[in-house]
């Protein structure tokens, strides 16, 4: 048998920033995928793969397809995503924050796109397409994969990694949100008020961030958690300050009791 070492694949660092020990060893890998072939510069975002020209056919079907295409060196929606969650959850805040400008489908151009905006693709033809008139357009509606990893990513975009936590015996609700500052309104719109962002939890209750500074919820002078209001789902209020809920709060909004949470960060 002689090795032969195969192109990078996007899932071997997605693995590996699963597993590093420190932001610092996070940021190398993260960096060393940007000065790859798995970066595409043109579209900003991820390929599933570097090149396989010089792979044998026995490495699988990837290489029958076209480079930019489907399998191969597409941008594979799903796990671009998943790369981009595992930024996220390494702690590379600024770095994910950059990337979902340009990598999130609901910041894409739709002329470029294809579709709305809305609506997640299999995947998206890198610029290693030959046809540069189709760099960019996503292709097959897909529902599954990118959409799990995006809810993900959400969550713990409004929240944080542990929100429910057990101290000293006592169930509470501590979020830790991981926000930029321009995905905070900037004007009233649709219910919310200026300076707020939401997302509803389980299904059933509204938490919404009130962010009367409009800073980051990470790095240098970021702002958390000082205050929360609970409307019950029979519409009683309840006000509590502090950076986490106690008990019975927590326990309520974990059993879906609340119709909405507004969290004030200070």
């Amino acid at each position: 048998f002689r090795h032969k070492p195969v192109s990078a694949f996007l899932e071997g660092t997605v693995q590996a920033l699963r597993t590093v020990g420190s932001a610092v060893e996070a940021k190398a890998l993260y960096e060393a995928v940007r000065a790859s072939m798995l970066y595409d510069t043109k579209l900003g975002m991820y390929r599933v793969n570097a090149p396989l020209d010089d792979m044998s056919f026995e490495i699988g079907r990837s290489k029958i397809f076209a480079p930019g295409w489907l399998e191969n060196e597409s941008i594979f929606l799903h796990m671009h995503y998943k790369f981009l969650l595992e930024t996220l959850r390494s702690g590379l805040h600024a770095e994910f924050f950059a990337d979902l400008q340009k990598g999130l489908v609901a910041f894409l151009d739709p002329s470029t796109y294809g579709r709305s905006p809305l609506e997640n693709s299999s995947f998206i033809a890198s610029s290693r397409f030959p046809d540069a008139k189709v760099h960019g357009v996503g292709f097959v509606a897909r529902l599954s994969g990118a959409t799990a990893e995006w809810i993900s990513m959400v969550l713990h975009m409004g929240l944080g990694a542990a929100p429910f936590v057990v101290e000293a015996g006592e169930l509470r609700f501590k979020p830790q949100p991981v926000l930029a500052d321009w995905l905070f309104t900037s004007q009233a719109s649709g219910g919310f008020a200026a300076n707020s962002f939401g997302f509803k939890l389980f299904g059933k209750t509204w938490v919404v961030y009130n962010n009367p500074k409009r800073q980051n919820t990470f790095g240098q002078d970021a702002v958390a958690p000082v205050a929360f209001e609970l409307t019950y789902a029979e519409g009683t209020t309840q006000t509590h300050t502090g950076d986490s809920l106690p008990e019975p709060m927590a326990g309520d909004l974990r059993d879906g009791k609340l119709q909405n949470l507004v969290i004030t960060l200070g």
